[in-house]
């Protein structure tokens, strides 16, 4: 069980459209310079996060900006639109088990009801986190930090 790269790099570049669309134009080799990955990945991931209409991509050097507002847009959108595995199967479960062992014959079944248990409220979870979540902590962490969403409001918003 791992979630893969795509994921985390949607949600950073998610979050760099969001912070600077307003003041400067946002670019797969921008993003690629901030997360450390190689430009060609950024650009598979806008594909995805476009195909999603979690973006507007302007073809060449046009730029990328956000195609709802921050609050709009929930982690598990982002999951969704960036992996292909649905987080619903994220537990791969073997069904070679010895059907003359008691633990072999009878594991899957009474781990399958448990895993999918987690694997829904890890969707709730996400559901319940917005982009302007992750903004409010960022601006936090770099009061500096200004972005078209009022993070003021925001930040009043969730009593901080």
């Amino acid at each position: 069980m791992a979630i893969g790269k795509h994921f985390f790099a949607a949600i950073h570049s998610l979050a760099m459209i969001a912070a600077f669309q307003e003041h400067t134009k946002i670019t797969s080799e921008k993003i690629a310079d901030s997360t450390g990955m190689n430009a060609v990945t950024i650009r598979h991931v806008f594909r995805s996060l476009k195909a999603a209409k979690l973006i507007h991509v302007k073809p060449g050097p046009g730029g990328v900006t956000l195609a709802l507002t921050p609050d709009k847009i929930t982690l598990l959108d982002i999951y969704d639109a960036s992996e292909a595995e649905p987080l619903a199967d994220i537990f791969h479960l073997s069904q070679t088990g010895a059907p003359s062992c008691p633990v072999g014959k009878n594991i899957t079944g009474i781990l399958s009801d448990r895993f999918h248990e987690a694997a829904i409220l890890m969707c709730d979870k996400l559901n319940s986190v917005t982009l302007s979540d992750i903004l409010v902590d960022l601006q936090k962490l770099e009061p500096e930090l200004i972005a078209p969403w009022d993070a003021r409001k925001a930040l009043r918003e969730n009593g901080l």
